[in-house]
């Protein structure tokens, strides 16, 4: 029932509020600074504590794939389930 009933109907909203929230974690590096734990180390403050003791491109290389896997996330959604169909939250042959 939940797969193939609730799922569907939640999946657009589920989507976009993870590409929100992800999206979202870039810009707020300053804050997660101050309010994570030690032990909570995501990309963006790790990305944000290297660039203070290092100077080499190793950032840009790991910004370059973050990059290439959200496009490639995006062209397989796009190619499984159809992106207008996933964010409009209804099927794109019936407007």
């Amino acid at each position: 029932m939940f797969r193939r009933v609730t799922l569907p109907l939640i999946l657009p909203g589920v989507a976009s509020g993870w590409l929100l929230a992800f999206i979202t974690s870039f810009d707020e590096v300053t804050m997660t600074v101050f309010v994570a734990t030690p032990a909570t180390m995501t990309l963006p403050v790790r990305m944000f504590l290297y660039i203070q003791d290092n100077i080499d491109p190793l950032v840009t290389s790991v910004s370059a794939v973050v990059i290439a896997l959200t496009a490639i996330f995006m062209l397989l959604i796009e190619w499984l389930y159809g992106l207008e169909r996933l964010l409009v939250g209804r099927h794109a042959e019936n407007p």
